[in-house]
C-alpha cells in the first residue's frame, strides 16, 4: 500500500506542475496575444487616416490604393475580432489577461 500511495502523491506532484506550467504558459499567451491586438488596434488607426488622405487625392491611382487599404482594413478587422474572441476564451478559463 505504501508504494501505491508514493506514486500517487508523485503523479499528483506531477500533475500539479503541469496544471502551473499550463497556467503560466496560458497567461504568456493571453499577455502576448494582448500586445497584438493592440498593434491590430494601432493598424487599424493608421490605415483609416490612410483612407482619409487618399480620399483627398484625385485620380484613378487613389482609387486602385483606396480599394487596397479598405480591403486590408476589412482583413485587419476580421483578425482584431479573432483576437478579441481568443482573449475572452482566456479570461473565461480564469486567467488574468
Amino acid at each position: 500500500m505504501k508504494k501505491e500511495s508514493k506514486k500517487l502523491l508523485e503523479r499528483a506532484s506531477l500533475a500539479e506542475k503541469d496544471m502551473k506550467r499550463g497556467h503560466s504558459d496560458l497567461m504568456v499567451a493571453g499577455n502576448h496575444i494582448q500586445s497584438v491586438a493592440k498593434s491590430v488596434y494601432k493598424v487599424e488607426g493608421q490605415a483609416a487616416d490612410l483612407m482619409d488622405v487618399l480620399r483627398e487625392i484625385p485620380g484613378r491611382e487613389a482609387l486602385k490604393l483606396r480599394a487596397e487599404v479598405a480591403s486590408m482594413a476589412s482583413h485587419l478587422r476580421q483578425q482584431r475580432t479573432a483576437i478579441d474572441k481568443r482573449i475572452v476564451k482566456i479570461s473565461e478559463l480564469g486567467v488574468p489577461i
